[in-house]
């Protein structure tokens, strides 16, 4: 009788630290990745310009894909392996991935300014990238007024996969000419012209002529040099 009393007992204990350690591991599940950091490291690896691929694959095996980073710090020193001019703003991967930011070259003494990728509001896309084109592009021209005028204009699209080019010739215009942007010759149809205006992009067809209103500019000229994802 005593001994089965103490197996009844034993068993009891066992079935507390059972589920006790299930509730430790779910809790420690919910907490795991709490910056969604795994996000960025996936679209960094996808996406970016990786420049030491051996160690960025260290990278990713010593934080389980991001999985294990637990500060912004972490994370930025984590997708500064892959290239040495990314950064991550501490609002979180939606202004990471969205909105014009700047990252300064303290070895260079240089300010780069990333511009990722933006979509117009009737674009599917754009509930994920919730950005209005003002905006975007009074972001990148304030960013890039921070650049002193002796140094050259870096533009990093390393991390831009597309989306709506009428907010990017917005974002730059003032380094931009005004006239003929480009023309489209479909097989069938009438040609499209696209061209700059002080105020606007006009898009142009035989039947109609659209307006895409962007922030006045004024031609400025610049060196500027481009950082793209070969």
């Amino acid at each position: 009788m005593k001994n089965k009393k103490c197996i009844s007992i034993l068993l009891i204990i066992l079935t507390i630290i059972t589920l006790q350690g299930c509730k430790n591991e779910e809790k420690s599940s919910e907490v795991r990745d709490p910056l969604q950091a795994s996000k960025v490291i996936d679209y960094v690896n996808k996406y970016g310009l990786i420049e030491d691929k051996k160690a960025w694959n260290k990278v990713l095996k010593d934080t389980d894909n991001g999985k294990d980073i637990t500060s912004y710090e972490e994370l930025n020193r984590a997708v500064r392996v892959a290239n040495h001019h990314a950064s991550i703003d501490k609002t979180g991967l939606k202004t990471w991935e969205n909105m014009p930011t700047m990252f300064t070259d303290k070895k260079h003494n240089l300010k780069i300014i990333n511009l990722p990728s933006t979509y117009p509001s009737s674009n599917p896309k754009s509930k994920r990238y919730k950005t209005s084109s003002t905006n975007y592009m009074t972001k990148a021209k304030s960013l890039i007024k921070q650049v002193p005028a002796n140094q050259p204009l870096i533009l990093n699209l390393a991390n831009n996969v597309g989306g709506d080019p009428y907010e990017m010739i917005g974002a730059v215009a003032d380094y931009i000419p005004n006239g003929l942007l480009w023309s489209e010759i479909p097989k069938r149809g009438s040609t499209t012209t696209v061209s700059l205006t002080s105020k606007s992009i006009a898009i142009k067809t035989s039947k109609k002529v659209k307006k895409v209103p962007i922030l006045r500019h004024s031609f400025k000229q610049r060196k500027i040099y481009v950082i793209i994802n070969e």
